[in-house]
C-alpha cells in the first residue's frame, strides 16, 4: 500500500529522519585514520593502505550503484544511482596521481595488503543493492556522504597545517571536504519516492543504521595496517 500525507509533509518527514541519523551517527563513524591524521602521525604507508583499500572500493561500490539503478529503473531512483556511479568513477582521476604520489601504483601487484575489515563496507554496499529497499539505499547512501565528508574534511583541514604529505594525496581529500548538495537533495528525493511507493520509513532507517559502524571499520582498518 502507498504511503499517505502530502508529498511536503512526507518530504519533511525523510529530511527529519536523515538529519536525526546523522546526528545519531557521527560520534560512531571517524576512525583511527581520521585520529592519526589529526595527531600529525600518518606516514606514507598509511596513505598507501588507504588508496589500495579505496581503488577496491570504488569498483566495488560503480558495480552496487548501477545494480541498484537496475532494481529501480524509475525516476528518480534509476538517475540517482546512475548519477552517484558516475561521482564515484569519476573521482577516479583523483586517485590515480594520489597513490602515485605515495608510491602505489595502482592495479598492479604491490606490497600494500588491505584488511579483511576494509573490506567490510564493500559488503555493506553489495547488501544494499542486493536486498534494501529503494528509500533505505537512499537514506544510506545520503548518510554515508555526510558522514564521509565529514571525516574528509577533518583529514584536508589536518594535512594542510602539516608539511610533507603531496599535493596530490591532500587534493584527494579536500575534494570531499564539502558534502554535494544537490546529491544529498536528490538522495533524499529518491528515499521520499521509495516511502510514497510504501516502504516503511523504519525499514529504509534500520537499512541505514550500520552505516557509521562500517565507515568507522574502514577508518581503523586503514590506520592499524601500517603500524
Amino acid at each position: 500500500m502507498a504511503s499517505t500525507g502530502s508529498p511536503t509533509s512526507r518530504r519533511g518527514h525523510i529530511g527529519r529522519i536523515s538529519r536525526q541519523l546523522v546526528a545519531d551517527l557521527r560520534g560512531d563513524a571517524v576512525g583511527g585514520f581520521v585520529e592519526l591524521a589529526e595527531e600529525g602521525r600518518l606516514r606514507p604507508s598509511h596513505m598507501r593502505r588507504f588508496f589500495a583499500a579505496e581503488h577496491h572500493a570504488q569498483l566495488n561500490e560503480i558495480a552496487a550503484f548501477a545494480f541498484l539503478a537496475s532494481r529501480f529503473p524509475h525516476s528518480p531512483a534509476a538517475g540517482f544511482f546512475m548519477e552517484l556511479a558516475g561521482v564515484v568513477d569519476g573521482a577516479r582521476s583523483r586517485l590515480l596521481p594520489a597513490a602515485a604520489s605515495v608510491g602505489l601504483v595502482l592495479g598492479e601487484p604491490a606490497d600494500t595488503p588491505i584488511p579483511a575489515s576494509a573490506h567490510a563496507f564493500g559488503g555493506y554496499v553489495c547488501w544494499l543493492a542486493m536486498r534494501s529497499g529503494q528509500a533505505g539505499a537512499a537514506l544510506a547512501l545520503h548518510t554515508d556522504l555526510v558522514l564521509w565528508c565529514e571525516s574528509c574534511a577533518r583529514i584536508s583541514s589536518a594535512l594542510q597545517r602539516r608539511d610533507g604529505t603531496s599535493e596530490e594525496a591532500t587534493a584527494y581529500f579536500a575534494a570531499y571536504a564539502e558534502p554535494p548538495e544537490a546529491l544529498l537533495e536528490s538522495a533524499l528525493d529518491v528515499a521520499d519516492d521509495g516511502i510514497r511507493r510504501g516502504e516503511r520509513s523504519e525499514h529504509a532507517m534500520a537499512a541505514a543504521r550500520p552505516v557509521a559502524g562500517y565507515l568507522r571499520l574502514f577508518w581503523d582498518a586503514v590506520a592499524e595496517a601500517a603500524r
